[in-house]
């Protein structure tokens, strides 16, 4: 997927971070919990939830998530979720709330104070402003000035 962050479950090549500056040491627990979240970001996730399967205290799935990833597992799912909506938000005619559903907050207004906690425009501005860009790009046309 590639979507989150300094570092997504596909970056993770046999439990190393790959890319950027050299191989970092992962954790099979790491890639398990992103690929979770990122197979159903719009479920209610909770740090006990990810920590279960590998049987591990929440704690240390922290720290682990953490040093590989550069995100505690929450964060990383609120990150996976603001950019999976902006990608619906640019490439469907899907509403604004039927979007925030979607991603996992069923509660439009929660969505919308998330959205412009991270992008400091709200969801309904970002997708006006770049629409027209995104299908310049789609079109194959380019782009204004350039």
């Amino acid at each position: 997927m590639g979507l989150v962050g300094p570092v997504a479950a596909d970056d993770l090549v046999g439990g190393e971070v790959v890319g950027g500056g050299g191989a970092v040491n992962g954790h099979p627990a790491v890639v398990r919990a992103m690929r979770l979240m990122e197979a159903a970001p719009d479920r209610p996730w909770t740090l006990n939830d990810l920590a279960a399967e590998p049987h591990l205290a929440r704690g240390h799935l922290f720290r682990l998530c953490k040093a590989v990833t550069g995100l505690p597992p929450i964060t990383y799912l609120l990150r996976l979720r603001v950019e999976l909506a902006t990608s619906l938000l640019l490439y469907t005619d899907q509403s604004v709330s039927q979007i925030g559903e979607s991603v996992g907050w069923p509660d439009a207004n929660y969505f919308a104070r998330r959205f412009k906690a991270h992008y400091r425009l709200s969801a309904s501005t970002y997708r006006t402003r770049f629409t027209h860009n995104t299908a310049l790009l789609r079109a194959g046309s380019p782009q204004p000035g350039g």
